[in-house]
């Protein structure tokens, strides 16, 4: 019997400069993925992100956990986690405006579908 692969679901954090950041798809938040989707944050500088399960969800890590570099040449950073039995998460990240050094955050949510 084959073993399913996991949903995968990307979300690139986006630093244009001038104090502002946001993220894409739907400025990072995710509607109803399944539990087990593993979600991968893109972003081209490094960051941090802080998880936190919602409505007595439980299995995030905590944070705030600091992005590794791709390691492709391309100076890109990551972070990805397995989303376990939990029904609302949101989620903290933390980066440096690349023109003025400012620390900026954004703060989504992931809704995780249980059907």
């Amino acid at each position: 019997m084959a073993t399913a692969t996991p949903a995968t679901q990307q979300i690139w954090i986006v630093l244009p400069g001038q104090n502002s950041i946001y993220a894409t798809p739907e400025n990072g938040n995710l509607l109803d993925i399944a539990r087990g989707t593993q979600v991968t944050w893109n972003c081209r500088k490094s960051f941090t992100i802080t998880l936190y399960a919602l409505h007595g969800g439980t299995g995030l890590p905590t944070g705030p956990l600091r992005s590794s570099d791709c390691g492709d040449g391309t100076g890109n950073h990551r972070f990805t986690v397995t989303f376990p039995d939990t029904t609302y998460a949101s989620y903290i990240v933390q980066a440096s405006d690349p023109e003025s050094g400012k620390l900026l955050v954004l703060d989504p949510w992931i809704g995780v579908d249980h059907h």
